[in-house]
C-alpha cells in the first residue's frame, strides 16, 4: 500500500468514528437507534433502559461498549436485523478504549464450548463439527450429539482423561485450571464421536487452532457412529480462574432485569385453549443480532 493510501485509509477510520453518537444517559421513553446515526458508542457509565421505556435499534446499526460496561433493560428492547443487515453489540475496540487495555494474542476457540452449566465455567463440553454443534440430550433422539467421554466401564488406565487433559481444555476456553465431572448417560442411537484419550500435553497453546484443541489424541483416539456412545458417561468440565488479560476490554453484556411482558394466548400445541389460557412472554424482540466480546 503506498503511502498516500495508508494515510487515506487512517482518514477515513477517525472521520467514521467521529461521527459516532455517544450515549450517556439512561433511556426513558421511545428511543430510536437509526442507521444514519450508527455507531452508537457507551464508553462513560452503563446504561438502563428504563420500566415502560422503549429502545428500538434498526437494521445495521452498531452499538460499541466500554470495558466493564453493560446495558440493562428494565422496559423493553427491540432490535430487529436482516440477513444482510445484522445488529452488533461489541466492545470498543481497544486502541479507542482505556489507556489500561491489555494487547495481547489470545482468542476464544470457536470449536469448543461448555453447555448446560450452572455457570459460564462449566457444564457439557461440546465439539463444533461438521458444521454443527455436536450435542445430546438423554432419550431425545432428533438432536446429533457429539460424545466427549471420559472411560468405558472396563477401560484401562491408558483410556481415560486425565488431569492434564482437563486443564488444557479448559485453558482453551480462557480459564487457568479445570477438571472433569460425569453427566448424564447416552441413550440415544444418533451419530456420536466419541474420545476417549485426549493426551494433552502440560502447556498447551491458549491460542485457537485449526483442530478443536491441540490435543493428539483428538487425531487418532476417536471413534464415530450412531452407538459409539450409547450407555456412556458424557463428560462435563468445570473450569476456573482465567487469564484476564484477555478480557480486560470486554464490556459487560445485556441484562433483561424485570423486563417487560406481554400476555398471549398460549396456543393448544402448548396445553392451551385459544382464548382461554394465557401465559406471559418477553416483550423485547431480538433478531439477526450479533453479541461480541462481552461478559467481562
Amino acid at each position: 500500500m503506498s503511502p498516500v493510501c495508508i494515510t487515506l485509509t487512517i482518514w477515513i477510520l477517525l472521520f467514521n468514528y467521529s461521527r459516532a453518537t455517544v450515549v450517556d444517559a439512561d433511556i426513558y421513553g421511545v428511543q430510536h437507534w437509526i442507521l444514519s446515526g450508527s455507531p452508537y458508542v457507551i464508553s462513560r457509565r452503563p446504561i438502563n433502559v428504563q420500566r415502560d421505556a422503549a429502545l428500538i435499534i434498526d437494521p445495521g446499526v452498531h452499538v460499541y461498549v466500554g470495558s466493564g460496561l453493560g446495558i440493562k433493560i428494565h422496559g423493553k428492547l427491540i432490535a430487529r436485523g436482516t440477513y444482510g443487515r445484522r445488529i452488533v453489540f461489541q466492545r470498543i475496540p481497544p486502541r479507542v478504549n482505556s489507556p489500561n487495555s491489555v494487547q495481547n494474542n489470545f482468542r476464544i476457540p470457536r470449536k469448543l464450548r461448555l453447555v448446560e452449566g450452572a455457570s459460564v465455567r462449566q457444564g457439557l463440553l461440546q465439539i463444533f463439527t461438521a458444521n454443527r454443534w455436536r450435542y445430546n440430550e438423554p432419550n431425545k433422539s432428533k438432536y446429533l450429539s457429539c460424545h466427549i467421554l471420559t472411560t468405558r466401564p472396563n477401560a484401562t488406565t491408558t483410556a481415560r482423561w486425565t488431569k492434564t487433559d482437563c486443564r488444557a481444555i479448559c485453558q482453551q476456553l480462557g480459564y487457568a485450571d479445570g477438571n472433569f465431572t460425569l453427566g448424564p448417560t447416552a441413550r440415544n442411537r444418533t451419530v456420536s464421536v466419541e474420545l476417549m484419550t485426549p493426551g494433552c500435553q502440560e502447556h498447551e497453546p491458549t491460542t485457537q487452532s485449526t483442530e478443536p484443541f491441540p490435543c493428539p489424541g483428538f487425531q487418532t483416539n476417536v471413534s464415530v457412529g450412531s452407538t459409539a456412545c450409547d450407555l456412556q458417561d458424557l463428560t462435563g468440565l468445570n473450569c476456573w480462574g482465567t487469564v484476564a488479560s484477555a478480557y480486560s476490554s470486554y464490556w459487560k453484556g445485556l441484562e433483561f432485569y424485570n423486563a417487560s411482558l406481554e400476555e398471549v394466548n398460549l396456543p393448544p400445541a402448548l396445553g392451551g385453549s385459544w382464548g382461554n389460557t394465557r401465559m406471559n412472554v418477553s416483550a423485547s424482540v431480538m433478531e439477526y443480532v450479533d453479541i461480541l466480546h462481552a461478559g467481562q
